[in-house]
């Protein structure tokens, strides 16, 4: 075990260790929704004298933006990160937040307090009329599901420990966040620090070799193959061992409703974002870190192809149901998986030539797609949208997409793109990038959102944060006023129903449409409406402006058709 740097003092409260130890732990901020059971944590923060061994706190008025910053921390930083809600009610809050941060292998420490145990013999003791109410028999049983360990503060003295114990488990692989409940009472106690560090960090793990052999001889004469992913590339490892490979084999790659992207779209072994077509012709499908490479409804592998799953768990094994068949399976670290394979000999020429034929027409059906023309219309189209942000961006933009986007016209670069969580958690996209822009505030941060994703994302609270941490990023709402998901799975269902010609659909229609563009202005920021194709470019500039010139947020309500 290491040593420690010496405690800011010899004996303090439950709280100001616990603080201490997340800093110490590499947690840059607390993300925190206050209530009662906060006094011991905001004691210390007042009267700790070393405030630079506490987490920046940061003031979030609604717990599932907290999360969702959180979880824009950890993509900006790969370092866990914190957050602290109210008891049961704040925990009911952050559910949403927590399962994406569950599916997409985010370590979040989220911490709740727990209402007072006891009614008397405490400063902490109950003095709320909510004290009483609020009260639950298992108040982890709320997240049970989306954690990897939970556990409750029992002693004052078990702090540093406890929260030694939280990180390393949350930043195991494959990562996962943890739930810490803390009594009011308990937190108030007398603790102090041990003077040693008690977990190191946990190996990350190393694919089989014998399971990369085997890839290996199924990757030799495959004449068709194709990588599928849809959470490869956050670290630049990743992108790193995936370009390796390419440059010795001439594999296909195609993201399946991305997370982040792996490749430049204009590589040229990038073939698009739908893989279902793709998979029925390869003869090796190499499954990288994807916890759904096609849609089985719709398209499947032919049944003489192989298929690979590769990843920390490629079976997915949090997923109640998920089928997709698997030839070999490699557990492990997907970098490591992929640079063992970029150093395998290149093919025969017969194979290498027909992997190059392959390849090239799936890349140039790609780039015809990418030429297609929009139709006019009345209201400007989701692709005339990108179609100007593509001319506008920088290559240091960061984008935030949380809608259905044609992202295949932007100008991405690997690093610079993150898609909406796969469970599909509403209100991820205002808080993500939020806290992208707070932890790395470097360059622009942009967010596409619908409509309905925007009010998910709780826009006031959101554009009060964004003011209060001088935190400025560009939202561009595509208002189609409806919730368009839900009409397209119900069409999908019900093809030929009356819900096709009926413009007013229970449950689908989000009419009368708010002017969203008015909220952003109570924080200060700079709101504009777009109802026209011809507005779009100038909109865009002005709102680049506010947010680079002049240091403040501003949205984009885009009327779209």
């Amino acid at each position: 075990m290491n040593a420690i740097p010496p405690p800011a003092s010899a004996t303090l409260t439950a709280a100001a260790v616990f603080l201490e130890t997340l800093k110490r732990l590499d947690v840059d901020y607390l993300f925190g929704n206050a209530g009662t059971d906060f006094a011991a944590v905001i004691e210390a923060y007042a009267t700790h004298p070393y405030p630079s061994l506490l987490p920046v706190p940061i003031t979030v008025p609604h717990e599932n933006l907290a999360v969702a910053m959180a979880h824009g921390a950890y993509l900006a930083t790969g370092r866990p990160q914190a957050i602290m809600v109210h008891v049961n009610v704040g925990t009911a809050n952050a559910v949403c937040g927590l399962i994406n941060a569950a599916r997409e292998e985010v370590p979040l420490i989220l911490c709740a307090g727990r209402n007072p145990i006891t009614e008397t013999g405490s400063t902490a003791s109950r003095n709320a009329f909510i004290h009483w109410a609020q009260e639950m028999f298992d108040q982890a049983s709320m997240v049970r599901e989306a954690v990897k360990w939970d556990y409750e503060l029992r002693r004052g003295d078990q702090v540093e420990m406890v929260v030694e114990r939280a990180v390393s488990i949350a930043m195991a692989h494959p990562r996962g966040p943890i739930y810490l409940t803390l009594p009011r009472e308990t937190f108030g106690e007398p603790a102090s620090h041990s003077g040693q560090r008690i977990f190191s960090p946990v190996s990350t793990p190393a694919p089989d070799p014998q399971a990369i052999a085997g890839a290996i001889d199924l990757l030799k004469g495959a004449r068709k193959p194709l990588l599928v992913t849809g959470g490869l590339g956050r670290e630049v490892r990743e992108r790193e061992a995936l370009s390796a490979l390419l440059a010795k084999h001439d594999i296909a790659v195609t993201t399946h409703r991305p997370r982040y992207m792996p490749l430049s779209l204009a590589h040229s072994n990038f073939v698009g974002f739908e893989p279902g077509p793709l998979v029925e012709e390869a003869d090796l499908v190499i499954v990288a870190a994807c916890d759904v490479p096609w849609i089985p409804l719709h398209h499947n592998p032919s049944a003489t192809a192989k298929i690979i799953h590769l990843g920390y768990d490629p079976n997915f094994s949090r997923y109640p149901l998920r089928g997709f068949g698997s030839d070999l399976s490699i557990a492990g670290d997907p970098a490591a998986a992929l640079g063992a394979l970029a150093k395998i000999p290149r093919s025969d020429s017969e194979v290498t030539d027909a992997r190059r034929i392959w390849l090239a027409s799936k890349r140039t059906a790609f780039e015809k797609s990418q030429r297609r023309q929009t139709g006019q219309k009345e209201l400007p189209t989701y692709d005339d949208v990108a179609r100007v942000l593509a001319v506008l961006s920088r290559p240091d933009d960061r984008i935030f997409v949380e809608t259905a986007f044609p992202t295949d016209l932007l100008n991405i670069e690997p690093g610079g793109y993150f898609g909406a969580p796969s469970s599909g958690g509403l209100g991820w996209g205002l808080g993500a990038a939020l806290g992208m822009k707070l932890a790395a505030p470097h360059g622009r941060v942009i967010t596409l959102v619908g409509d309905g994703a925007y009010m998910f994302g709780n826009p006031t609270p959101a554009h009060f944060v964004s003011r209060a941490n001088d935190a400025p990023t560009l939202t561009v709402i595509l208002n189609n006023s409806m919730w368009a998901a839900v009409r397209r799975a119900t069409l999908a269902v019900y093809p030929d129903s009356a819900t096709k010609s009926n413009k007013n659909a229970a449950f689908t229609y989000l009419e009368p449409s708010p002017d969203y563009e008015v909220i952003v202005a109570a924080s200060g920021g700079y709101g504009e409406r777009v109802d026209r194709t011809d507005q779009i470019a100038g909109a865009f500039q002005r709102a680049f402006d506010a947010v680079d010139k002049q240091g403040r947020q501003a949205v984009l309500n885009i009327n779209v058709a």
